[in-house]
């Protein structure tokens, strides 16, 4: 199991795999080109969308049911992978994103917002942490980051924190993990757990990367919650 939980480690300390056989066999077939693809008209599932985030969010809701049983779980999304997680003890931001569009590092690039965030930075409740699945532009948008400001820990996948840190955040706020490391806020598990992904710069066959991405697991004190960030499916033996 020690060896195992390592594979996922280039051998060169230098970067990260994604180290399932699926994702190898399964990457040349995804790895399309989406320029020119982009939809001009929004989708029913889009429609729906904009009808679902329109509504303003009660984040008060799931306070009586914490005093009751300690274990519902208020769950608010904001748009893309952005949710407010409100477990007893804690409230988790997920990969925050509140920007018009997704920045690129092409001219042409980056995927504009379909609809506005339901609410701003300023009406969310208070955070205790925010989580970061990958240093992509979707799930680690800087200027929410500095938004944000030093207002809670940021928990992030191993070498992100000097992202994080570079948007004007304390690195005694930032906690970096491995797969299968765990933070505790507020008497609530946070686990870094596998994801299939890629983060930070790709090396040019798309097999590796600089920095670590991830899916997260909060454990309370009756409730559990799996946000799995943006992973994609794979093959997975019993145990991993």
């Amino acid at each position: 199991m020690a060896t195992d939980a390592k594979a996922h480690h280039r051998p060169q300390g230098d970067g990260f795999v994604n180290p399932w056989d699926s994702y190898r066999k399964e990457h040349a077939k995804t790895s399309v080109s989406i320029i020119g693809k982009s939809r001009k008209e929004p989708s029913k599932v889009d429609i729906a969308a904009i009808q679902l985030l329109a509504q303003k969010p009660n984040f008060t809701l799931a306070e009586p049911s914490w005093r009751e049983t300690r274990r519902n779980v208020g769950v608010t999304w904001i748009g893309h992978a952005t949710f407010v997680l409100q477990l007893f003890g804690a409230t988790v931001l997920t990969d925050p994103n509140w920007s018009t569009k997704a920045s690129s590092p092409f001219v042409f690039g980056g995927v504009k917002r379909l609809v506005p965030p339901p609410v701003s930075i300023k009406e969310l409740p208070p955070i205790d942490a925010v989580v970061i699945t990958a240093d992509r532009s979707d799930k680690l948008d800087k200027p929410t980051i500095r938004e944000l400001g030093n207002r809670c820990k940021y928990l992030v996948p191993l070498r992100v924190g000097a992202v994080v840190e570079s948007c004007g955040i304390s690195r005694a706020n930032i906690v970096e993990l491995d797969w299968w490391e765990e933070y505790v806020v507020n008497g609530v598990r946070m686990v870094c757990c596998p994801a299939q992904h890629l983060s930070g710069t790709t090396s040019m066959d798309g097999k590796s990367a600089s920095a670590l991405w991830c899916s997260w697991a909060f454990l309370g004190v009756r409730s559990r919650v799996f946000y799995v960030g943006s992973s994609g499916y794979r093959i997975a033996r019993r145990g991993q």
